[in-house]
């Protein structure tokens, strides 16, 4: 391979794709403008090629990618002209381009490929702080929801706790009622058997008074007259010493404390006083009132007359 004056190539510079003799090489190393191109020596791509790598076929894969100047068919656009804005070749530049502002494709698109890079990375640093607010967000959301279901857990056993308190009072009332009950329930029966006894002595009583002036003879009736009245007597006795009121079942009855309160509100309100009167419990009840979740309150009275 020759150079560009003919003299044997030693090495050959990547960047303008050109062989270059020992002068060359040198001379690309000391311009200020070639000194950072790419040169190998033909020995190192000699020694590529035998460790495998198809050289030639790297080389025209390089040779394909660089474009060549319209005007100067032989010359690859190497440069770049800021004044026209334009790729141009060496000739170029030494002729129409000499008094323009231009430099090497390589060093200004390893000048542009550091500022892109530091416009990566600083767009990283964004990204990382979208993706630390993302996180947040995520941790906020996660936390709000483990949140609400604490709550909703405090709030299930708290109406489970109050649902065994109302439970509980409730069969402490019905406990109450029961023994209320069997109070009067027992007061009632022994009015019962005492009435039933007086209204058996009076009818065993009546018919014997009426069989005496039914079937007496006269001096009979005056014999047995004396005895007639005792009898009269005694059940005139009986039945003012009976109990005639039995117990009422409205006497045993249940208000709710919403209730309750809603009767005292009635009270203080001179209009309501006598509707107030009227549903407050009389002697001889028995009322309840239903517990809030913080008290449970009961009230048990019985009076049998």
């Amino acid at each position: 391979d020759k150079c560009a004056d003919s003299q044997e190539a030693t090495a050959k510079c990547m960047d303008c794709n050109k062989f270059l003799c020992a002068f060359h090489v040198e001379s690309h190393k000391k311009s200020k403008k070639l000194s950072t191109h790419n040169v190998q020596h033909l020995s190192t791509l000699s020694k590529i090629q035998e460790e495998g790598t198809n050289t030639l076929s790297a080389v025209k894969g390089i040779q394909a990618t660089i474009k060549y100047c319209p005007k100067h068919k032989a010359e690859p656009l190497a440069l770049f002209c800021f004044t026209c804005n334009e790729a141009i070749c060496r000739d170029c530049a030494l002729k129409s381009h000499k008094d323009d502002d231009f430099d090497f494709v390589a060093e200004i698109a390893e000048k542009d490929k550091l500022q892109i890079i530091e416009e990566v990375d600083y767009l990283t640093s964004l990204e990382k702080l979208v993706q630390d607010s993302f996180n947040g967000v995520e941790s906020t959301l996660t936390q709000l929801q483990e949140n609400r279901n604490k709550a909703l857990s405090d709030i299930e056993a708290a109406e489970e706790e109050q649902i065994n308190l109302l439970k509980q009072a409730a069969n402490e009332l019905k406990t109450q009622l029961d023994e209320a009950y069997n109070q009067k329930q027992e007061s009632v029966n022994v009015q019962q058997k005492q009435l039933k006894e007086t209204l058996s002595d009076m009818k065993a009583s009546i018919q014997f008074i009426r069989n005496t002036y039914e079937l007496a003879s006269p001096l009979e009736m005056i014999q047995i007259k004396r005895q007639v009245f005792n009898k009269s007597d005694e059940m005139q006795n009986r039945f003012q010493s009976a109990n005639l009121n039995p117990v009422h079942i409205d006497t045993l009855h249940f208000e709710s404390r919403r209730k309750t309160n809603q009767n005292k509100n009635k009270s203080s309100n001179p209009s309501s006083s006598s509707s107030s009167s009227s549903s407050s419990p009389t002697n001889g009840s028995t009322t309840a009132t239903t517990p809030t979740p913080s008290s449970t309150t009961t009230s048990t009275n019985s009076t049998t007359k």
